[in-house]
């Protein structure tokens, strides 16, 4: 998803740093972003300073608190935090993919495909060193939608990716290790995460990532040609790319009063208890 690509893989004790996120193309407004984010033994916080994601708004912040394994999304406006539970989002995600709860089998697809294409000296970012990668990921995924519909996506992407080599805090990393763990994700979903996961090493302070698609829709009707329609001209447009560039960073200690709470703030919910994702392969 988009939250997971804007955040690079925490490190060790006391780092503050500023990044942006930036699309291309009218569909890409809402993976915009600009977040600061303060990590130390205590945890991290990820200060929402721009943003067109109406969830991820700005002067929001998430607060990710290792010793309670809790990650939070916190909205200082209403004075409320909500718990983020990715396993459960995933698992929605999961379902409509082709999921544990689904009544028909999933389509099994060929296998994500990555490939190293280059690695190489990447000259000097922010005063530090760093290596410059590309990889190219080949996957499909199909998608079971209402009505009869369903819908296959194959992706062809390129990352340049120029990392650093900046320490890791294993406690905090396993807090982010467990964003998606334990979602019901369908088995060539759940391989598009493992193979993602070949091309992360070290820190990353710059990405650039081009993706193209092609879909392929079944289904008969006016949503089904909506969709064909909709489909058609995010083929026409070309290749889409997103920039993801870390602008500060700097070693700094950081309190641990950062990571609680405010005092007088209210628990809410993003999602009702047992709220999910219709199950798009049951018959009406």
């Amino acid at each position: 998803s988009a939250l997971v690509a804007a955040l690079p893989a925490p490190a060790a004790a006391g780092l503050v740093f500023t990044q942006q996120i930036r699309g291309e193309g009218e569909a890409a407004k809402v993976q915009n972003m600009t977040m600061r984010t303060s990590i130390d033994t205590g945890g991290a916080k990820m200060e929402i300073l721009d943003s067109g994601n109406p969830i991820m708004a700005k002067g929001n912040y998430i607060l990710i608190q290792p010793d309670a394994d809790a990650m939070l999304l916190v909205n200082p406006e209403e004075k409320s935090y909500a718990s983020l539970d990715f396993s459960q989002m995933m698992g929605a995600v999961g379902q409509m993919m082709g999921g544990q709860e689904s009544q028909e089998p999933a389509k099994k697809y060929p296998d994500p495909v990555v490939e190293k294409l280059l690695e190489e000296d990447g000259g000097t970012m922010l005063g530090r060193p760093t290596k410059h990668f590309r990889w190219r990921t080949q996957y499909t995924m199909g998608m079971n939608l209402p009505m009869g519909m369903s819908m296959e996506i194959a992706t062809d992407q390129t990352e340049d990716v120029w990392v650093a080599d900046i320490a890791i805090d294993p406690k905090i990393l396993r807090s982010f290790e467990k964003m998606g763990a334990g979602a019901s994700l369908p088995e060539n979903f759940q391989k598009i995460v493992e193979a993602a996961k070949k091309t992360q090493s070290g820190f990353p302070l710059k990405r650039i990532l081009v993706s193209k698609t092609k879909s392929t829709s079944t289904g008969t009707g006016m949503m089904a040609r909506m969709m064909a329609k909709s489909a058609a001209k995010q083929e026409a447009e070309g290749p889409q790319t997103t920039i993801f560039e870390v602008t500060e960073l700097a070693e700094q200690k950081v309190p641990a009063s950062a990571f609680a709470i405010p005092p007088g703030y209210t628990e809410t919910e993003l999602m009702a208890p047992g709220m999910k994702m219709p199950d798009m392969n049951r018959p009406d």
